[in-house]
């Protein structure tokens, strides 16, 4: 039996009871009662809830709110894969090198010591931007 299954009362999450819960005794609407739901569990390390209120429709205020602050605070990461991080902008930097690389005029040679100077890096930097580029389509 899969962890979801064990974790589900009578077939529904336990966050959803809870909202239900709360909507029904304090008088709120579903809505709020939601994010205040999905914000304690947020808080609490477990983001199921986020994702089942992403599913479900639009977050309110109160959860961007709470998931932007938890972002800007460290406290809600992504988890990342085993190795080195890539960065986008050195990707991005490949490009516009790859695509200046394309639009040279004069020889190989000359257009990469150029292109690592003007992007301060090495002439090997250059040439494997020019390599991973992607082909231009005819």
């Amino acid at each position: 039996m899969s962890k979801r299954k064990l974790d589900q009362i009578s077939g529904h999450d336990p966050w959803e009871i809870e909202a239900a819960a709360l909507a029904e005794h304090l008088k709120l609407d579903q809505a709020a009662a939601r994010d205040h739901v999905v914000i304690r569990w947020m808080q609490r390390g477990d983001d199921r809830p986020l994702a089942a209120a992403l599913r479900h429709g639009p977050l309110g205020g109160a959860v961007l709110s709470q998931l932007l602050k938890m972002v800007d605070e460290g406290q809600f990461t992504t988890k990342r894969k085993r190795g080195a991080p890539r960065q986008p902008s050195k990707n991005i930097r490949d490009i516009f090198i790859a695509v200046r690389y394309e639009n040279r005029s004069g020889k190989s040679d000359e257009a990469i010591q150029a292109l690592a100077k003007e992007f301060n890096i090495g002439d090997e930097a250059i040439r494997r931007a020019i390599k991973r580029r992607p082909k231009p389509t005819t």
